[in-house]
């Protein structure tokens, strides 16, 4: 669906402050329709997104694990910490927001995560957000926001006792900019790997792997 201006100005936040419509339920919507027309099996489906559908896609997959086979980003502005400690959008504490919705912490950090970031995306611009605990506990940039998030979801992955399958992957010579990450390597990391782990189901027979950052793609 298209999240317009007007319509969804906090798409980023699944439309749960009451600034505009709740975009979380305008794209099961679409995906229920899509499955209507075409016949396709619609229950669990592959999401990726770019800087605010990072966003998007990130607290989509936080809020509804059951639906996401795998979730892949790049270049979020900043992500919601793994963490009750933090009122939403910085943190999983939900209490505050409107029919007071909520995550599923531990079904989501069973999901094959791929964060990826451009690695000249350092601009500290009007389009990220900013402030001294956000900064402090995030990074300043993109690029140190990408790396603390997927350490922050293997240390919670670890600390359950679950298979950490979180990687991590930067992509030279680009900053934000999502036609230049495309062409230099953003899709030929991203799809593989909503490919493989579409075909991989989730199970706790798999394998422990110590490395979660994928090569840096140039």
């Amino acid at each position: 669906p298209l999240f317009d201006r007007e319509n969804c100005k906090d798409f980023q936040q699944l439309g749960w402050t009451g600034a505009g419509w709740r975009v979380d339920r305008l794209l099961r919507r679409a995906i229920d329709d899509l499955a209507t027309d075409t016949d396709a099996d619609a229950r669990t489906f592959a999401i990726f997104g770019y800087s605010g559908g990072a966003q998007f896609a990130h607290r989509y997959a936080l809020a509804n694990p059951d639906e996401i086979t795998c979730l892949a980003t790049c270049a979020a502005g900043y992500y919601t910490w793994p963490t009750a400690q933090l009122p939403f959008p910085y943190g999983l504490d939900c209490q505050a927001l409107p029919g007071n919705p909520g995550f599923q912490l531990d079904d989501f950090l069973a999901i094959p995560t791929l964060t990826t970031v451009g690695l000249r995306d350092t601009a500290r611009d009007a389009s990220l957000r900013t402030n001294p605990e956000l900064d402090a506990l995030q990074g300043r940039t993109r690029i140190e926001r990408a790396k603390r998030w997927v350490d922050a979801l293997m240390t919670a992955t670890l600390a359950r006792g679950l298979e950490p399958r979180h990687q991590y992957a930067g992509i030279e010579r680009v900053g934000h900019d999502f036609r230049k990450a495309f062409r230099r390597g953003l899709a030929d990391c991203v799809l593989p790997f909503l490919t493989a782990a579409r075909s991989s189901p989730i199970n706790s027979a798999s394998p422990r792997t110590n490395a979660h950052e994928k090569p840096i793609i140039s």
